[in-house]
């Protein structure tokens, strides 16, 4: 309940007091209109997330929600001790700022050229297939790491840098 010198407003999506977005219950001051926030939202009006929140806008009231960056993938520069250990991500799509080994909008998948075996929380791990063995342009696969290697001409093991069963002499001048 409001007393003295504040008015309680209610915002919604389309009656909004300063541009705010967020459907909140705020005690705004008469005198100087600056509203006291709820605890995931600040500035004048109440009208941004605060740091490791994003703004929902398509849920029907626009609410702050967290940011759900994955903590092996994510920058850890953008990692903010003072809330809790959560990470800063984009406030308006909720993208975090992946390591160059990561992709994806919590930083969740390794990036092209990387694998993850998920082993003893060990990071995605760049592919290391054989140039000569593997087939050009291809990667290894996201989970194993195994490359994709010139079948036809012998190659195998997971590099595709050893001749596969039945070949021999693997020329690292030919991939033959």
């Amino acid at each position: 309940m409001a007393s003295g010198n504040f008015d309680v407003y209610l915002f919604d999506n389309e009656h909004t007091l300063r541009s705010s977005i967020f459907l909140n219950v705020v005690f705004c001051s008469k005198n100087t209109g600056k509203c006291i926030c709820n605890e995931l939202t600040e500035g004048f009006a109440c009208e941004t997330c605060k740091p490791c929140y994003w703004v929902h806008t398509s849920s029907s009231n626009g609410t702050c929600r967290p940011c759900e960056c994955d903590y092996a993938g994510t920058n850890n520069d953008t990692l903010l001790p003072s809330s809790g250990g959560r990470y800063v991500c984009d406030p308006k799509t909720s993208q975090c700022t992946c390591n160059k080994n990561r992709i994806g909008f919590r930083c969740e998948t390794c990036a092209t050229g990387y694998f993850y075996l998920g082993v003893n929380d060990i990071d995605c791990e760049q592919c290391n297939c054989d140039p000569v063995g593997s087939i050009p342009g291809s990667n290894c696969n996201s989970l194993t790491g195994e490359c994709s290697c010139k079948v036809g001409n012998g190659i195998g093991g997971t590099a595709c840098d050893i001749c596969d069963h039945g070949y021999y002499n693997f020329s690292r001048t030919t991939g033959t």
